[in-house]
Parts: C-alpha cells; structure tokens; sequence
C-alpha cells in the first residue's frame, strides 16, 4: 500500500497537517517499504515453496519467486469495489494502453490520450505488459532492472499524453496470458476503456485480441497503423467513421464523438445511405456536435470508392466497427486500408456485457451543459 501512503502523506502536507521533514520521511519510508515486502517475503516462506507451487497450480520447476508472483496476482485479485471506487474517485475517465514496444506504440498513444481529453479529469495509463519470461531467464536477469527500464522507455510517450492536456502514468507488469493481463490490469486500474496494437510478426495475437474483447467489460480499440508511418505528427481535420447498425455501430459513434470533443473537429461519416436504419441517431449525433462547435458531415460514398476514400486525406484516424471474436478478417483488412489511408485504423470492440450503451447520452449531455451560454 506505499502509493496509498504517498498519496495521503500529500493530502496532509497540502492541508497543513504535516510538514516538509514529515512528508519526505513518509514518502521514504513508503518507497523503501515497498521495496523490500518482495524480498523479505520471498526468503521468509522459502520454506513454503512446495506449498505454495501446489497452490498457485505451477510446475515443480517452477521457482518460489514465480510462485510469489502469482500469490501475489491473487491477492491483488481480491482487492474489494470499495478500494478500486476511492482509486478511481478522482478520474471521470481512464484509459489503458497495453505497450510491447514503445518503438511502435506512438499511434496507440494518439489515439488513447484523444479519447481521454474528451472527458476532464482524465488519465492514460500506459502498461508495459510482457510475457512472462521463463526460471532460466529470471535466474540471470533482474526483474526490477526489467521493469525499471520498460517504464524509462515509456517516458517520452507519457508526455506525449500530457501534452494533449491528460494525466499520464506507466506500470509494468508480466503476465503468461496477455489477454487475461490486460484484462486483470485495466480492472485494477478502474479503466473505461482499452487501447491495444497490431502485432503483425505474432501469429497469436488475433486470437489474444478475440479472447481480450470476449471477456473483458470494457471497450476496445484496436489501433492498425501503416508501416511505416511517414511522419510523427497527427492530421489535424475530423476522423472519419464508418457506420454500422448494432453495439459495435453505437460504441464507434460514441468513439468519434470523443475524439471531437477532445478538440478536433466533428466525424465525417461515411457509407451512410439516407433510409439506413442508424441514420436518424448518426445526424442527431452529428448536429449536436455542430452545435458544439465540432461541425461534422456525412457522406452516402464508402471508403471503398473513390470519392469516399478522399476524405481521409486529413483525417488523423479512421474508425470502423469491430464486433468480436470475429478472428484474423477485420484486421486483416485493416492492415491495408491504413497504408492506403495513411493514417491508422482504430477498430472499435463495444464492453460485451451492456446491452445498451447510455454512456454517448451522457457525454454529450455533459459537454451541452458545460458549454457557455452566448450572451449578446
């Protein structure tokens, strides 16, 4: 509990209850604390290695540190709704990145710190989730010198983040199941929403994202961006949504009118014929958002024309349905519509435990009311 500590020790300093000398001892103590429960804990139920492995359900080679970790990972399981509320207390919305490589996560980044802007307070929280390494490697390598330097390599990226106007903070973490790790992540960190990459050379990783959208009740957004990106800077006009009926067509709705809520201008709504069943909820959204100062418009022309795939030209991201386990087709797909948009492709996977989405109501609502009354 050393973060709890900080950050009490903070609100008391801030309040006049405690003074410098005490602030740092307690931040100290805190850190040092924390450092140590690991260790100290793994020599004394050393012991309890054999126990412990039955336990956690590992295999007899397995080392005690392993059989720690996935204790551990239990507890933190069974952390209660109070806990997790008062966490997330102070953030309106959150939204997790999960980052194998901050080489390539500039696009991921872009599109989760635009989400966040949407809806003040907010953060991203960005996760350096690994598979977890095998006992021969752990035997010669540090864990903290791995997680050390996974949260020094995601520095730039969270001032990326805070450059949109958002919090931003990285965790690291390990897990032998990345599905069920950024699952079990964003559910401690209270997230709203998930953001994830496209691993092209990882024959396994459709089968990660399908696994990751069936079973965690979050949204999802699945960046596909072109490779290589020809510059590192962001089109500036509105993105471009493509429409479709059902949860999937609402939560890709809800997505386009957080990115121009967050400052840039309203969607472009393409493939949307003027009977389509959606049309009616598509205009009413795009008209408030008009009224919002974010102007958008809708045109009948898919991407799939010509005249549809010209208005990517500046658009900073293109956003399409993604309703899942659908396997390997829409990202398939994706991969060269991104190259030839040149801009990423963000597929929307909606929480697949609401049968119906209030949320985009709400948000809109919300940006009405705090927008200025106009006095002449």
């Amino acid at each position: 509990r050393g973060a709890t500590g900080i950050s009490l020790a903070a609100t008391g300093r801030q309040a006049g209850i405690i003074g410098d000398e005490v602030f740092v001892a307690l931040v100290v103590m805190a850190i040092v604390t924390s450092i140590l429960a690991g260790p100290m804990m793994v020599r004394t139920l050393g012991p309890l290695r054999e126990e412990m492995t039955e336990a956690a359900g590992l295999p007899e080679d397995e080392d005690a540190a392993a059989a720690m970790a996935s204790m551990t990972r239990a507890v933190e399981a069974d952390m209660t709704e109070a806990e997790r509320a008062e966490l997330a207390a102070s953030v309106l919305y959150r939204v997790a990145v999960a980052i194998d490589d901050p080489a390539t996560a500039l696009p991921l980044v872009e599109v989760a710190a635009d989400l966040a802007a949407s809806q003040q307070p907010a953060e991203v929280v960005l996760v350096a989730l690994q598979k977890q390494s095998s006992a021969e490697y752990r035997a010669t390598h540090s864990v903290l010198d791995e997680i050390v330097s996974d949260l020094d390599s995601l520095s730039e990226l969270e001032a990326i983040a805070r450059a949109r106007g958002v919090a931003a903070v990285s965790v690291s973490r390990r897990s032998t199941d990345l599905a069920a790790g950024i699952a079990t992540q964003a559910r401690e960190l209270g997230a709203d929403a998930i953001v994830v990459g496209d691993r092209r050379d990882d024959p396994e990783w459709v089968a990660t994202v399908d696994a990751l959208i069936a079973s965690t009740p979050v949204d999802i957004y699945v960046v596909v961006a072109p490779l290589p990106r020809l510059d590192g800077r962001l089109r500036d006009g509105g993105v471009v949504l493509e429409v479709s009926d059902g949860l999937p067509g609402e939560a890709s709705l809800e997505a386009a009118a957080r990115f121009a809520l967050s400052g840039r201008s309203g969607p472009v709504v393409v493939g949307l014929a003027p009977k389509a069943k959606q049309a009616k909820a598509v205009r009413a959204v795009v008209d408030r958002l008009t009224r919002l100062d974010r102007p958008g418009r809708i045109e009948e022309a898919g991407l799939d024309t010509i005249e549809g795939a010209a208005v990517t030209a500046d658009a900073p991201f293109v956003i399409r349905p993604f309703s899942a386990p659908e396997g390997l087709e829409p990202i398939e797909r994706a991969r060269p519509d991104a190259e030839r948009f040149g801009c990423p492709v963000v597929l929307v996977a909606p929480d697949p435990y609401r049968s119906a989405r209030e949320s985009l109501e709400s948000l809109l609502a919300s940006a009405e009311e705090a927008k200025p009354t106009r006095v002449d």
